[in-house]
């Protein structure tokens, strides 16, 4: 069973009183789950109030070269700005790393890729159908949250 699988069992399970004991169990498994993505997940670690084990690559020495939004398919990468106080910094998206990017980040990148006109339609579909799949399982896991770990719901506020 995928994480998916899991969530959406847990909540047809939640609703039966009959299956509490079952609820109950799948409900501990998806916390250990929940909290091994915490390992690797900037968003997800924080509502948890952990700290990822995981740290960003440098960045390419052609950073500065690199144009705002192209896809780089031999590393499936991507140079974006960020704004740090007034200041905007250029910064390097790796797909690999998605999980290292907060929510905003990874839909700023949705946007510019699919501005750029020089991006292939094929390099568009994979950079779009990681990043939504992500978000989604993302937004998913935050929405457990509360439930299994019995937080207070206004705690966790997943990206819409």
């Amino acid at each position: 069973m995928n994480p998916f699988d899991w969530i959406s069992l847990f909540n047809i399970l939640s609703r039966e009183q009959k299956y509490h004991s079952l609820s109950d169990h799948l409900k501990r498994m998806i916390g250990y789950y929940i909290l091994e993505v915490a390992k690797l997940d900037v968003e997800v670690a924080g509502v948890l109030d952990k700290i990822p084990l995981t740290v960003r690559r440098p960045p390419p020495k052609n950073l500065s070269k690199r144009k705002i939004g192209k896809i780089v398919n031999s590393n499936w990468s991507v140079a974006y700005n960020s704004k740090e106080g007034l200041e905007n910094i250029k910064r390097i998206f790796y797909l690999s790393d998605k999980h290292l990017h907060k929510t905003p980040v990874l839909k700023h990148i949705l946007h510019i890729t699919n501005k750029l006109q020089s991006n292939t339609a094929d390099d568009k579909t994979c950079i779009n159908d990681m990043l939504r799949w992500y978000i989604e399982f993302r937004k998913r896991i935050m929405a457990m949250i509360p439930r299994v770990f019995d937080r207070q719901a206004n705690e966790v506020k997943p990206e819409e």
